[in-house]
């Protein structure tokens, strides 16, 4: 019994030393780091800007208005009048599972609580789009309040307020 316990002692030493053994070489990939274009010279920021508004067919990118952290919002612009039955949210976001929370009230009531998926989740920024409907009791200021639920514990995260003023229906 007691040469089977040393032979397994011996056994187990032999393949820890040989999966331990110091081995220091690295991929070849790592080796050798990729090379990039080098055919064309490095560009100015202002240039590479120009360029990418020429291959957008000279789009002008979207304006960013109002952000955090975690969002990056484009309309509405923050103290907008909003005429109409609608609200509509536009910007980027930077969330876990891409879910971005959100919140229309005037500081009184919550008139709409909801969430929506944004086309990426963190650490990449995904493009989302909110539609809030109005009630016809809204009239004044409000704010819609975009977040993201903490996973630990449901608090909010990173929560940005887009005053608005609603413009009355009548």
């Amino acid at each position: 019994m007691k040469r089977v316990f040393i032979l397994l002692l011996i056994l187990i030493i032999a393949l820890s030393a040989s999966a331990c053994n110091g081995d220091t070489t690295q991929d070849k990939e790592s080796e050798n780091p990729p090379i990039e274009n080098s055919e064309e010279p490095s560009k100015e920021p202002e240039e590479q800007e120009q360029q990418g508004n020429q291959e957008n067919g000279g789009e002008k990118e979207k304006e960013v208005v109002l952000e955090n952290q975690a969002f990056k919002v484009y309309q509405p612009a923050p103290n907008a009048d909003i005429e109409g039955d609608t609200i509509v949210v536009k910007g980027l976001a930077r969330v876990f599972e891409a879910t971005v929370q959100y919140e229309f009230e005037d500081g009184h009531y919550v008139y709409d609580k909801g969430y929506t998926t944004a086309s990426e989740g963190a650490p990449e920024w995904g493009e989302f789009e909110i539609t809030i409907k109005l009630d016809e009791k809204v009239d004044g200021q409000a704010m819609v309040i975009l977040y993201e639920e903490s996973m630990k514990d449901g608090s909010r995260l990173h929560e940005l307020q887009i005053p608005v003023n609603i413009i009355s229906k009548e």
